[in-house]
């Protein structure tokens, strides 16, 4: 029960404070993709699944865009990284780099993708890179704390 008031915590957070601090062009990096990814790494699928579906919907609920995609792209980020997780050794970093960078130009190009049926028109944003180094660099620091515990 703790993980999902985690997972609101943050959702919060980067709702309300994080857009002064860390924005770029309106867009803010969603670490909560990164919190789906390292959960999944560890987690068995059922428990990951919930947690995915959770802040889908929760991210869905509270957004102020309304766009409803978040379920769809974190549902796929959490398969993916489920298929992936038992095919590398996850104790590199340089692997857990790699795969945070697929799994983030997958979930760029899935919004984008479902975007361009809502809409038709189909744009990768130009604040990917920003949110994709945003990413790498949360992504190592929880790994780096985790692995010093």
């Amino acid at each position: 029960m703790r993980i999902y008031f985690f997972a609101f915590s943050v959702l919060l957070l980067q709702i309300a404070v994080f857009p002064e601090f860390l924005s770029f062009h309106n867009a803010t990096p969603d670490f909560l993709t990164v919190f789906v990814i390292i959960f999944t790494l560890k987690n068995d699928f059922f428990r990951s699944l919930k947690l995915a579906s959770f802040i889908g919907i929760l991210q869905d609920l509270l957004s102020p865009s309304g766009l409803i995609f978040n379920t769809a792209t974190k549902i796929f980020i959490f398969i993916l990284t489920y298929l992936l997780k038992d095919r590398f050794n996850y104790s590199n970093m340089v692997v857990k780099g790699f795969l945070l960078i697929f799994l983030t130009f997958f979930d760029i190009f899935l919004k984008s993708s479902i975007l361009f049926l809502k809409t038709g028109l189909f744009e990768i944003p130009s604040f990917s890179f920003f949110y994709l180094v945003v990413n790498f660099i949360l992504l190592y620091a929880v790994v780096a704390k985790d692995e010093y515990r």
